[in-house]
């Protein structure tokens, strides 16, 4: 355990003993033993900035103003009957059918594109893209809370160290939704939604919180009746428990579509959740600053194997070079470590090679992409290398459920797949037959020969040096094997060029070359 130690001064007999050991009046000049911070003390002080830097990014939650939206939100209250019975019925709808007037409906298409354009650059930067459609408003007045996690960018205000009254204008029901152009029509989105059905986690938390009894998956599932979808039952059902325990509850039916879940705020929800197991992770116990932690993760790697492999002890798939092989044993080893791969590395390949070592050996992996073009770069790899199927990929798009469940699905009764065991094994002999071969080969490249103290290599770069002078030998002449083999180390010693500014004897001028073909020489 580490310890602090620090020097204060005693009090005077009879003076009064300070409230705060603290207090500088009160210091002792022995030392005080000060324990140090525990990993779950380290923990919760590293949680308060990382806790800020998620908030920053996810900056104010829609959850709880939908006015922050702006242009980005699609009004669908005053829609056309037909075309909204056949959107709430799961069928996909156009906004043409949807808003017939044809000035609304170019402010509806101007304000569908901020939609998208939202909901792309979510799917780009976060990998998913929470498009919902808000059925039902909820509007209520409750004090101001320190650490809210729906609304951490707003500014805090306290009059006489209360906290002061907000406004609070949230969706009610959630439905995932999808806004997508139509190929094959111009100047027309086409709208669909998905059949779960959430509650605003922020009003569930104000419920909750002030003693209100509520089941969300039961008031979801009461939004589905056999004659159709019918969220006004859910609706009234969340007004009368507004009533009762928010201040100044009102619910209006309305239906917007837009972005309403920010992903920094997903994660600043998981957060709060996994906090209070994360003192036993020692990544983030050595994250949060403590000693003890980072010393045990520092140890030493393994060092990478030197030459080449045997094909049955081979990890991955694919074509990796000798420092991919290391990171699978690395990983393999279970050891905590952070891979940086430089500008035009293969992180695809390595990245689908852990994905099948790891799926080999009986168990699974969550590959979180920094961007949805990683994602799909690796999707790729697996498919070129035929392992497809072992990737679950969680799209960022509001059908995203259903495709899950399907693939779970077909997964359950995967077809057999046949593997011809002896045409593998002759291809792995066959491989260790060429690397003995080329082993060989280089060995006898490098192998240093005896009179002359030299291996082909070298012989090799002398010839490549000589040739690539300007001035270099021209001579045809071939020397005997009896006068190569006589050519030693020491014999060769007196013939070697003395450096002068005569041109070398090998390297006859111009003139005195040989003549051309067709010319008696002079």
């Amino acid at each position: 355990m580490n310890h602090v130690f620090r020097t204060v001064q005693p009090p005077e007999v009879g003076a009064p003993v300070a409230n705060d050991p603290d207090d500088g009046e009160a210091e002792y000049t022995t030392p005080v033993v000060v324990a140090a911070p525990s990993p779950r003390e380290l923990v919760d002080s590293a949680a308060i900035a990382w806790r800020e830097a998620l908030a920053a990014t996810a900056g104010s939650s829609t959850l709880a103003d939908v006015d922050r939206l702006g242009d980005a939100v699609l009004d669908l209250t005053a829609a056309h009957p037909s075309g909204l019975a056949q959107l709430l019925a799961g069928r996909p709808a156009r906004l043409s059918n949807l808003v017939r007037e044809s000035a609304s409906l170019s402010a509806t298409l101007r304000r569908a594109r901020a939609v998208r354009v939202k909901g792309e650059e979510f799917a780009q930067r976060f990998g998913v893209a929470p498009a919902y459609l808000a059925i039902g408003i909820a509007t209520w007045t409750e004090p101001e809370e320190p650490g809210d996690v729906a609304d951490a960018g707003r500014s805090e205000a306290a009059v006489d160290g209360q906290s002061a009254p907000r406004l609070v204008r949230a969706p009610v029901l959630l439905r995932p939704a999808s806004l997508r152009p139509r190929t094959h029509l111009a100047g027309d989105d086409e709208l669909s939604l998905e059949d779960p059905v959430e509650i605003n986690p922020f009003l569930a938390r104000s419920l909750r919180r002030r003693g209100a009894l509520l089941d969300p998956s039961a008031v979801g599932r009461a939004c589905f009746t056999a004659a159709g979808f019918d969220p006004r039952p859910a609706l009234d059902h969340l007004r009368a428990l507004g009533a009762a325990v928010l201040p100044d509850f009102r619910l209006e039916y309305r239906l917007l579509v837009g972005t309403f879940v920010h992903p920094g705020q997903v994660l600043l929800d998981d957060l709060e959740v996994q906090l209070p197991q994360w003192d036993t992770r020692a990544v983030i116990a050595a994250l949060a600053g403590d000693l003890d932690a980072r010393a045990a993760l520092a140890r030493p790697l393994a060092q990478p194997v030197r030459g080449d492999r045997d094909p049955d002890l081979e990890r991955g798939v694919g074509n990796l070079d000798p420092l991919q092989q290391h990171v699978l044993d690395v990983v393999a080893s279970g050891r905590d470590v952070f891979l940086d791969a430089p500008v035009g590395a293969d992180s695809a390949g390595t990245l689908a090679a852990i994905i099948a070592d790891v799926t080999a050996s009986g168990r699974s992996v969550l590959y979180v992409p920094g961007h949805r073009r990683a994602a799909s770069a690796v999707l790729a790899r697996l498919d070129a290398l035929g392992l497809a199927g072992l990737a679950l990929d969680i799209a960022p798009d509001a059908g995203w459920r259903a495709a899950v469940a399907r693939r779970l699905l077909s997964g359950l009764t995967p077809e057999p797949v046949l593997i011809d065991e002896d045409a593998l094994s002759r291809t792995r002999a066959g491989l260790v037959t060429r690397r003995a071969q080329l082993a060989g080969y280089v060995d006898a490249l490098h192998r240093v020969r005896v009179p002359w103290n030299a291996s082909a290599y070298d012989v090799l770069q002398e010839l490549a040096r000589l040739t690539a002078s300007p001035n270099g030998p021209r001579t045809t002449v071939r020397l005997p094997t009896e006068v190569a083999r006589g050519m030693t180390t020491t014999r060769r010693a007196p013939s070697l060029p003395v450096t002068s500014n005569e041109p070398p004897l090998s390297a006859p001028s111009r003139s005195a070359r040989a003549p051309r073909r067709g010319t008696a020489p002079t």
